[in-house]
């Protein structure tokens, strides 16, 4: 039996917790979920513990997802990403507001190559605003903290992977 989002395409730019729990989700219920990373591999490859030399935390939270190194910031990288922009159907990206447009990988710019695609900015305090500069780092964060300042910390972070979810398949509805 087919699950709810065969078919779908999605873009995941998304480092550490809310970024990839919200596109994991998307790949459970079926997504073909491509994971973008800049050369090296994203930052939470790193994170202990480990087993089988693979981050624990990595391969929880990016499991049946596939995975492209690419540079971003360089003319092949652009190059491998843009057929993969024409089809994919959802774009998910966590960076600080501002660096998808200064990659030209803003939505106007990602738009005009795909009008059908749904583009969701993932960030602390939204993309812009007196508040939009300060990066919210709710997992690194609960990563040092004791009693509960972690829990809510995490289920800030957890919140936002739904909430996205809920919003992306909301969209592609209409």
């Amino acid at each position: 039996m087919p699950q709810p989002l065969s078919g779908l395409v999605v873009l995941d730019f998304t480092t550490l917790l809310p970024g990839p729990l919200a596109t994991l989700m998307l790949a459970e219920a079926g997504a073909e979920v491509i994971k973008v990373e800049r050369p090296g591999g994203e930052e939470m490859r790193g994170y202990a513990p480990h087993h089988d030399g693979e981050s624990a935390f990595f391969s929880l939270l990016n499991r049946g997802k596939k995975s492209l190194v690419l540079d971003l910031k360089s003319g092949e990288g652009h190059a491998a990403l843009s057929p993969l922009l024409a089809r994919a159907d959802i774009l998910v990206e966590q960076f600080r507001p501002g660096v998808m447009d200064r990659l030209g990988l803003g939505f106007e710019a990602v738009r005009a190559i795909n009008p059908r695609i749904v583009y969701c900015s993932i960030s602390g305090y939204g993309q812009s605003g007196p508040r939009a500069v300060i990066i919210e780092l709710g997992a690194r964060c609960a990563a040092c903290a004791d009693g509960p300042d972690r829990f809510v910390a995490e289920l800030d972070d957890n919140t936002a992977a739904k909430e996205h979810d809920v919003g992306q398949l909301g969209k592609r509805s209409d």
